[in-house]
This record gives C-alpha cells, sequence and structure tokens, in this order.
C-alpha cells in the first residue's frame, strides 16, 4: 500500500513548449497548414503545434481558403499606412516653437490642442521638431553645472589627457 501512495497514477509529463511564431506569417506557412487541415484532414491541435500558430488563426485561414481559394490567403493583410501629418500642423508646430523656443513638445502639443484646436500629440510634435538645434539634455545639464561652477566654456580635454575648462573668474585653466 506504502508504495502504491508513494508513486503517482499519473506521472507528471514535462512536455516541451514550442515558442509561438507572431505574424505575419508567409504565404507558404498559412496554405500549406490550411491544406493538411481542409483537404488532409490533419487535427488542428497537430497543425498549431508543429507549425507554432494558434486555432483560431488556423480556423481564419481556413475560413478564408473555403471562400475565395488561394488568393484568400494571399492578400490577407495590406501593410499599415501611417496617416501623413497635415502640412497646416507641421508648419505651426514649426511656428510655435520659433516663436518659443523654450516650450518642449508637450507645452506645444498643449497650445496646438487648446488655441488653435489642431490634432497633436506630443509625440508628434516630438517626432516634427528639428533634433539638430535642439540642445539635448546632458548639454543642458552640463551648461547648468558649469553655470553654477562659474565656467564660461565648456570641459575639454587636453592634449596630455586631463580635463580642464577655462574659468571665468580668473581666465585661467582649472582642472575639473
Amino acid at each position: 500500500m506504502e508504495e502504491q501512495t508513494a508513486q503517482k497514477k499519473h506521472p507528471t509529463k514535462t512536455r516541451k513548449r514550442k515558442l509561438r511564431r507572431v505574424g505575419p506569417y508567409p504565404f507558404e506557412l498559412r496554405l500549406r497548414s490550411v491544406q493538411m487541415y481542409v483537404e488532409e484532414g490533419y487535427p488542428a491541435h497537430l497543425i498549431t503545434a508543429e507549425m507554432g500558430i494558434s486555432g483560431e488563426t488556423l480556423n481564419k485561414w481556413a475560413k478564408l481558403y473555403r471562400q475565395s481559394g488561394e488568393e484568400g490567403l494571399r492578400k490577407l493583410r495590406a501593410p499599415r499606412k501611417r496617416s501623413p501629418q497635415s502640412v497646416r500642423v507641421k508648419e505651426r508646430i514649426l511656428e510655435v516653437k520659433k516663436s518659443n523656443p523654450s516650450f518642449g513638445s508637450r507645452r506645444i502639443s498643449d497650445i496646438l490642442r487648446r488655441f488653435f484646436l489642431l490634432p497633436a500629440s506630443s509625440a508628434t510634435v516630438h517626432k516634427t521638431l528639428p533634433r539638430r538645434n535642439s540642445p539635448t539634455r546632458r548639454t543642458r545639464r552640463l551648461k547648468r553645472i558649469q553655470a553654477h561652477l562659474g565656467f564660461s566654456s565648456v570641459a575639454r580635454p587636453t592634449s596630455c589627457g586631463r580635463v580642464t575648462s577655462v574659468h571665468s573668474d580668473s581666465g585661467g585653466r582649472m582642472p575639473i
């Protein structure tokens, strides 16, 4: 009896999990999967496990295949097209940034929505603004630190490798 209780009736099976593939699937894979399911009569669970697709996907493909044949599987997904930004919105973003250079993308987005009734998210504004003229966060921080310490120029390495900067008070070089 003790042996029977110690051994489980159904030992747990360890199955290897296959990684599921995320679309878009190649046409050949879709066609072969559907042909195996519809024409050859293979069970759906075997096809989905072998091909790495879900049962819902296989059923959707089978429905399309029954309705319009191979062409239904060929034209499954059209490529996404980004909606182009309105020229008016782009111009207004650049105009607001030019008149107020200190405004960030969130503030410009807010102004466009409130005052000009233009749909522009902060992400849209961020993508539209030119990067070459806007200082990076690191540059602004460096300038703020230098202003606090009293340095007038940007730190730069010397020929020997030490980083030095010009001090505004003495005009001489001081190591940082």
